[in-house]
């Protein structure tokens, strides 16, 4: 029986995957301040153990469905900690694999398959990816994110609402996405338009209290945060939240008029949008990078300067964190003088990746 190329070439990702991840536990041992952070698996720990004992988590700092993947490393660890750590790890590395296979099959539909095998090539090389896949949460929304996305562009309307949904009560972010997948393909979108306000009202209201503490919970975040945007570059917080509106109606816009049935065009509207959200918010946290990575691998992957400024922002980003945290900067302030202009750097490399990446949104397809 002949085997499958796309099945061999995704398998070889996942491999590749693992043994960065390997990498990322090793290099403690020859860089200091490069060990694995588990202060929020411990976190997650706690939560998952106040779950199980009949209590929504006391002022959990996220949204109800998170608590999936924690809950069950919790149950599978019968309530051992170390076990918990690991578990997780091992489930974080599984949704690792998602996002790997939908940047793949996603790329198939407008790069070539070298391109897309190239894509997901630059995603499971990024030492951050795999440092915050092993210590974070996020690669559970991302996974959820990049399916969405994948069952859109294959014509799976239903299964990527579903996915959107769990999505958006797993990590906020995915809320963005909506209006690009429903500009893509406003025909399907259009019938299954009331079922997915339903689940989101139906949601919302199961899980109304929890959400409700999420919100306020955010909303009373008062600690300063050194390495965003407006700390760095002196831009006022005032500023910057209508700027993010602004940028995001305008990709909407983009999209409607120009978007419709074009993979590019998505993930670009998409990809502009999220990392808007990310230069524009007061608090910050270098695990974001997660958020909007997958998209980006695939379309800088066509182009040397974009390909370039991606993996100058990866390094960048496991350099901030965990290399310089605690040497060059904590949360709330700068250890050393003149530390501020790393964090220029990163934002400035950061914007310059997104227009090399965006700058030809309408570029054919290039599917061979």
């Amino acid at each position: 029986m002949k085997k499958d190329p796309n099945l061999l070439l995704i398998a070889s990702l996942v491999f590749i995957s693992l043994m960065m991840k390997l990498v990322i536990i090793a290099v403690p041992f020859f860089i200091p301040h490069a060990g694995l952070d588990l202060y929020d698996q411990q976190y997650y720990f706690g939560a998952s153990q106040q779950f199980i004992n009949g209590s929504y988590p006391i002022g959990f700092n996220y949204p109800p469905l998170a608590l999936i993947p924690m809950v069950i490393s919790y149950i599978l660890s019968t309530g051992n900690q170390l076990l918990f750590y690991i578990i997780f790890q091992l489930l974080m590395c599984i949704c690792d694999a998602v996002v790997i296979f939908c940047i793949y099959m996603i790329g198939l539909k407008f790069l070539t398959r070298q391109q897309s095998f190239g894509a997901g090539l630059l995603y499971t090389i990024s030492i951050s990816v795999a440092y915050f896949s092993l210590t974070k949460f996020d690669a559970f929304p991302a996974a959820l994110l990049m399916l969405a996305i994948y069952f859109i562009v294959y014509n799976e309307s239903g299964k990527g609402y579903v996915a959107s949904v769990i999505g958006l009560f797993t990590k906020v972010y995915p809320i963005v996405i909506f209006p690009f997948l429903y500009l893509y393909d406003r025909e399907k979108f259009s019938n299954l338009l009331a079922m997915f306000l339903i689940a989101v009202s139906v949601t919302g209201f199961i899980f109304r209290d929890s959400i409700i503490s999420y919100i306020q919970i955010s909303l009373l975040r008062s600690a300063i945060y050194v390495n965003t945007p407006s700390y760095v570059l002196g831009i006022p917080q005032i500023i910057l939240y209508p700027l993010a509106i602004f940028i995001i109606i305008i990709t909407i816009i983009y999209m409607g008029l120009r978007g419709k049935n074009n993979v590019r065009a998505l993930l670009s509207c998409i990809g502009i949008s999220i990392i808007t959200i990310v230069f524009c918010m007061e608090f910050h946290s270098p695990q974001f990078y997660v958020w909007y990575i997958p998209i980006f691998c695939l379309l800088v992957v066509d182009s040397v300067y974009a390909t370039l400024a991606f993996c100058a922002v990866s390094t960048m980003v496991y350099l901030e964190f965990p290399l310089f945290y605690g040497v060059l900067y904590q949360n709330d302030k700068f250890l050393i003088a003149g530390a501020q202009w790393f964090f220029v750097a990163e934002w400035m490399l950061m914007i310059v990746m997104v227009y090399l990446a965006t700058r030809n949104i309408s570029r054919e397809n290039q599917i061979n």
